[in-house]
């Protein structure tokens, strides 16, 4: 993802800013390659009720809204859609640090500064002293998200979040008989 160009904005406060991926993947990949040749194998985007080869041109999304049923959008048609908030990070509501579980973190971005903005640095001064994140909606390409804003490693990170139903946990403990003394030896090992 490139730089992205957005605000945040709560109240009268609008704070310009560019959002970038705070993860760069490190991984180790590897090519397919045809055994005889050595050439690197091509993906191809075919219609088999065509039997051709299609280009990126001749192509459109589809939303399935019943078997083998499409209602269809060009990407004209799904820029129309895109309302002028599209490019805000609407802040909803504050809340505590810990009040969020980290199993709700999806992926983070960096947010930085456009210029030497002071609301900027107030926001971000604010929300790591008082230990707050902010809940905010964003769109990110066609879809509308709900993110966290947190100051973490002198950064503002942004944090898309998974909703509740998209979390799956075991809905019981496991019930074990616990004696007092193997809850001492446990809580030793884990403050060495």
């Amino acid at each position: 993802m490139a730089k992205r160009k957005t605000a945040i904005s709560f109240g009268l406060v609008n704070i310009p800013v560019t959002l970038n991926p705070a993860i760069r993947h490190t991984d180790i990949g590897f090519n397919m390659l045809h055994k005889k040749c050595g050439e690197r194998v091509k993906y191809q985007k075919y219609c088999p009720h065509c039997d051709t080869e299609v280009d990126l041109p001749d192509i459109i999304k589809g939303y399935e809204y019943e078997k083998e049923a499409y209602l269809t959008f060009d990407s004209s048609e799904l820029n129309k859609i895109k309302s002028d908030k599209d490019n805000m990070i609407e802040i909803i509501v504050f809340v505590n640090l810990a009040d969020i579980d980290p199993i709700y973190y999806e992926k983070s971005y960096v947010l930085d500064a456009i210029g030497n903005d002071k609301a900027f640095q107030l926001f971000s001064y604010v929300l790591e002293s008082e230990q707050k994140i902010a809940i905010a909606k964003t769109v990110l390409g066609f879809k509308e998200t709900i993110v966290a804003l947190r100051f973490s490693g002198n950064s503002l990170i942004m944090t898309t979040l998974y909703y509740n139903d998209e979390i799956h946990l075991n809905s019981s403990k496991p019930e074990a008989a616990l004696n007092d003394q193997e809850i001492k030896m446990a809580s030793k090992l884990m403050t060495r």
